[in-house]
C-alpha cells in the first residue's frame, strides 16, 4: 500500500479486513513487522507509521491526538474501503478510539471493532506521559533503562539519543495533554487484552472500555506483562476467533 502512514505491511486484495496496528508512545510501525508472517490471511496487516521516524523522519508530530486521528483519516481514506479493525497497544488504543470517531464523522465509515491492548480506557491516560512529556534528557534515559525498552549500548550512544529522545518526548506530549471533552460511544465491538499482573493498568480502568460502546465488550487475559505482544501468538488466537465471529455475523446480515 503506497501511503506514508503505513509501513511493514501485508496487503492482499483477497483479505476481508484491514487491521490497522497502532504502536505505543515511542515505538514505530516496525514493532508489528512480524505480524504479516503469522496473522490469519483474512486480515491485511497495516502497521501505522507516525511522523518523526523511518521514512517520515523530517515530519513533525501533530499537536494533539484528535488532530492526528483526523489527519490520518483524511490522508488514508483508501484504508476504509474495506472493513477496518483497529488494534492499539497502550497509548495506541487512545488513538484507535479517536480514529474510529474521526472515520465515522468524516467518512461515514464505522470500524468493525477496536482491540485495546494493555490499555486503560481513554480517560485514564498513562501517568508517565504527563510526567515525562517535558522531562530532561537524563530522566527519559532513566525511564527507558527501567522499562528495558532500549539496549544499554544504545542509551550510551549520543547520536541515537539525539535522534530518539525527541520522538519519545513528542509522543508523550500528545498523549499527556489528551483530554476528552465528553465520552462518545461507538457501536462496534471492543476487545481488551491485558496481563492482570501489569502494574501500568488495572482491571477496573480496563473494563471501563465497555462504556465506550453500545455494542459487545469482551476481555481477554494473557501472560507476558505490559509488552506481552512482543510474542504475538496469544493475540493471533484472539484474532482468529474475531474473524470467525465476524464472518458468521456477516453471513447473518449483521455487518
Amino acid at each position: 500500500m503506497e501511503n506514508k502512514w503505513i509501513a511493514h505491511e501485508r496487503n492482499r486484495k483477497e483479505s476481508k479486513i484491514n487491521m490497522l496496528c497502532i504502536p505505543y508512545a515511542g515505538a514505530s510501525a516496525n514493532i508489528y513487522g512480524k505480524w504479516k508472517n503469522i496473522c490469519p490471511v483474512e486480515y491485511n496487516v497495516l502497521p501505522m507509521l507516525f511522523p518523526m521516524r523511518e521514512t517520515r523522519i523530517m515530519e513533525e508530530m501533530p499537536e494533539n491526538v484528535k488532530g492526528m486521528a483526523e489527519m490520518f483519516v483524511a490522508e488514508a481514506k483508501e484504508i476504509f474501503e474495506k472493513p477496518v479493525l483497529l488494534f492499539g497497544h497502550c497509548t495506541g488504543a487512545i488513538l484507535a478510539y479517536e480514529i474510529a470517531l474521526a472515520a465515522e464523522e468524516m467518512l461515514g465509515k464505522k470500524v468493525v471493532g477496536i482491540v485495546a491492548s494493555s490499555a486503560n480506557e481513554p480517560g485514564e491516560v498513562p501517568k508517565e506521559t504527563k510526567e515525562l512529556m517535558n522531562a530532561p534528557r537524563e530522566r527519559l534515559i532513566e525511564y527507558l533503562r527501567k522499562e528495558e525498552l532500549v539496549e544499554e549500548e544504545m542509551l550510551e550512544d549520543k547520536d541515537f539519543c539525539d535522534y530518539y529522545l525527541p520522538i519519545l518526548r513528542a509522543d508523550f506530549k500528545i498523549y499527556g495533554t489528551y483530554k476528552q471533552k465528553r465520552k462518545k460511544q461507538l457501536d462496534c465491538p471492543i476487545i481488551t487484552i491485558y496481563d492482570k499482573e501489569d502494574s501500568k493498568i488495572n482491571e477496573r480502568t480496563v473494563d471501563a472500555w465497555a462504556e465506550y460502546t453500545s455494542g459487545e465488550y469482551r476481555s481477554y487475559q494473557v501472560i507476558g506483562g505490559h509488552y506481552y505482544m512482543e510474542d504475538p501468538k496469544q493475540i493471533m488466537q484472539i484474532m482468529e476467533k474475531f474473524m470467525d465471529e465476524y464472518m458468521i455475523s456477516k453471513q447473518g446480515g449483521d455487518l
